[in-house]
């Protein structure tokens, strides 16, 4: 079925808008604005709620950058497309995927499937199952995506994080991909700790010398393998490990086993 939405432009009172309150904009957006005033070719997109307040489909950081400018109202695409407009204003950005996440999140409450979300050409399938991932992020570190302060790349290599490794990290003031590829690390070192036995599977195995090879041949093995090598200077050193390896075998057969003793009756 074709979908049809409304879209307005109108200026609107920063007071009226939800949704930017934590975001966190770059100054120079701030000095952007204060010089240049808030440009008509990039309005924010808003839905309008029951209580007439409109909440931010996009436009976050914008809206909290005029206000810190001390705009009083910005530009806004008032729509009734909400979650789909979402998803399509990130369509060509990951800037913030945590919405983009509650945009199909919104989708699936409206009754459509992962598969039918993708047929109706919001996204691809992988799309939508690769931002499903950040379903595994804490609360806490979750914010701090949508509002900016964690890159997108970042934010999906917290999702491989246990929820109390998360927690810890959450402390943190600010979050890097190397810092939270040393979380990794450490959940990774406390893994092969707490399982008995683990931890060898994850040991690197000890390289086998030659000696070590030749004393896992039989002597036949060994003479053939003797007699066929060519008889070049290059090999001298070979030879001289096999028949190293013939009289150590040689050695353990003639070494006499012990012998029970004999009971004596008194």
């Amino acid at each position: 079925m074709e979908r049809r939405f409304f879209i307005m432009y109108q200026e609107i009172p920063i007071t009226q808008l939800t949704g930017y309150e934590n975001a966190k904009p770059k100054k120079a957006l701030v000095r952007s604005i204060q010089n240049q005033g808030f440009l008509v070719e990039f309005p924010v997109i808003v839905t309008l709620q029951d209580d007439g307040s409109y909440r931010l489909l996009d436009g976050r950081r914008r809206t909290a950058a005029a206000k810190a400018a001390g705009l009083e109202s910005v530009l806004a695409e008032v729509s009734e497309a909400g979650a789909a407009l979402t998803i399509l204003s990130h369509a060509t950005r990951s800037e913030n995927p945590v919405a983009e996440l509650k945009a199909y999140q919104e989708l699936q409450r409206q009754g459509m499937s992962e598969t039918e979300i993708a047929r109706a050409g919001y996204a691809t399938l992988g799309r939508v199952r690769k931002i499903a991932k950040l379903n595994r992020l804490i609360p806490e570190i979750a914010e701090r995506v949508e509002v900016g302060e964690i890159a997108p790349g970042v934010a999906f290599d917290i999702t491989r994080l246990a929820p109390e490794v998360q927690r810890e990290l959450a402390q943190k003031e600010k979050i890097t991909g190397p810092l939270v590829q040393e979380y990794r690390q450490v959940e990774r070192e406390e893994a092969k700790l707490s399982v008995d036995g683990l931890e060898a599977l994850f040991e690197e195995p000890e390289a086998a010398t030659i000696e070590d090879v030749f004393a896992c041949l039989s002597e036949d093995t060994l003479y053939t393998i003797l007699a066929e090598m060519p008889d070049d200077n290059r090999f001298t050193i070979w030879r001289g490990k096999i028949r190293q390896a013939l009289q150590i075998q040689a050695v353990e057969v003639a070494i006499p086993l012990p012998q029970p003793v004999a009971a004596v009756s008194l």
